[in-house]
């Protein structure tokens, strides 16, 4: 096995991980998002939209906060 300069690893891995943590964070986003439709959907239909919409903005926003 041949050697590699451990910068040119560190790279590698960087960039594979940015790459992988940009893939996951989008699909956990629209996971999310079709979630809170389905709650919205479902709210609406059973006429409880207004106290559950203010709770799932909040859980979003908390949600993605780090980013």
């Amino acid at each position: 096995m041949g050697q590699v300069r451990k910068s040119e690893f560190e790279r590698m891995i960087a960039a594979e991980f940015q790459r992988l943590h940009g893939e996951l964070t989008r699909y956990f986003g629209e996971t999310l998002d079709h979630l809170i439709a389905n709650v919205i959907k479902s709210m609406v239909m059973t006429r409880h939209w207004s106290s559950v919409a203010s709770h799932v903005r909040m859980r979003r926003t908390h949600v993605f906060r780090s980013e």
